[in-house]
């Protein structure tokens, strides 16, 4: 299964939302799985320029790195 830029984008805004609740027993698990996103997001985009995606793929899926889930216009 191959999760989108929009899919991620969506994962982390609830991530970051449920931190803000003040779920304190869960923000240590909660800062662990935003930094493994991110890791994986990273390792997909790389993954995917060096084997090279159409112009549509690169729009759907990782593909931009040093970006928040390929969205370049929010500062990352």
């Amino acid at each position: 299964m191959k999760i989108t830029n929009s899919e991620y984008k969506w994962i982390m805004i609830g991530l970051e939302s449920a931190k803000e609740q003040n779920y304190d027993d869960n923000i240590r698990a909660i800062n662990n799985l935003i930094q493994r996103l991110e890791n994986e997001y990273e390792r997909l985009a790389k993954k995917n320029t060096e084997e090279g995606m159409t112009a549509e793929e690169e729009e759907i899926y990782p593909s931009r790195l040093d970006t928040q889930y390929g969205d370049s216009s929010s500062g990352g």
